[in-house]
């Protein structure tokens, strides 16, 4: 087991504020942040659908009134998260830059009212030929904690986008004094990659990746500097699963605009 906190020292500079999520079982009101359940509607809106005409699933929605403070985020309104989960437009869509666009829907309300729901109806819940993930579902718990920047150690050392230079610093002999043997040991490399993989359900800090940032790769996705939301099912024993990360400009987000938001699913079959 390698000694984790020997190397965030070294990083202090690549520290970003995020707040991890959690779920717990219990009751939500429609307008609580949540995963999954029922969500706030208001009157005269409909549930977003793909192009094919039909109902996108719902996947979370978080009010930032009930989050703590983040730098850079709103204050209040809640944001929502909708996906086409049916399997076979998701993988025929996500490969391409313009159509994955298709398959998912972000929506923000700057002020909410209870007194304005209407009682949503969910269609396509547990169909055969929709994506097999055993989504979230319950109220979110929310934690503040601070992030050093994403590492990835496979054919290549990788770190998330503006991030490449930490290994200068990181060098192999650092990593190996803190008790990381990545070229020996195939169990201190899935431990490197879980103690600096940034895994999990938050908003904001620093992204998960199965290998490489995406963004690094495409000129278009990189003015998408600021983490959202991730929605992630990796564990320390199975990074195969599935990671849904949304990401937005940090212009947008102070103007509070969610029209724009980019997203990146992560898969390793």
């Amino acid at each position: 087991m390698g000694n984790k906190q020997k190397i965030t020292a070294l990083l202090q500079d690549t520290l970003l504020p995020s707040v991890h999520i959690d779920v717990v079982q219990e009751d939500t009101s429609c307008l609580e942040s949540k995963f999954g359940g029922i969500f706030y509607l208001p009157q005269g809106e409909q549930i977003p659908v793909c192009p094919e005409g039909e109902q996108m699933q719902f996947l979370a929605q978080i009010n930032f009134a009930e989050l703590p403070p983040l730098p850079g985020f709103p204050r209040e309104g809640i944001v929502q998260f909708f996906l086409d989960t049916n399997e076979a437009r998701f993988y025929d869509k996500i490969d391409d830059e313009e159509s994955a666009r298709e398959l998912y829907t972000v929506r923000y309300y700057p002020k909410s009212d209870a007194a304005c729901q209407q009682n949503p109806t969910l269609e396509n819940t547990d169909i055969d030929e929709h994506l097999s993930i055993d989504w979230k579902d319950g109220k979110m718990q929310f934690e503040t904690v601070s992030e050093v920047a994403t590492f990835y150690v496979g054919e290549d050392c990788v770190a998330d986008m503006g991030y490449a230079h930490v290994w200068e610093t990181l060098t192999p002999a650092l990593v190996k004094k803190a008790g990381y043997d990545l070229e020996n040991w195939e169990d201190d490399t899935d431990d490197f990659c879980w103690d600096f993989g940034n895994w999990g359900c938050k908003v904001g800090g620093h992204p998960a990746f199965k290998s490489f940032d995406a963004r690094i790769d495409h000129e278009t996705y990189q003015p998408y500097e600021t983490l959202l939301f991730q929605y992630d099912f990796a564990t320390r024993e199975e990074f195969e699963e599935d990671t849904f990360s949304f990401f937005i400009r940090p212009e947008d987000l102070a103007n509070c605009r969610f029209d724009d938001v980019l997203m990146i699913w992560q898969n390793c079959f």
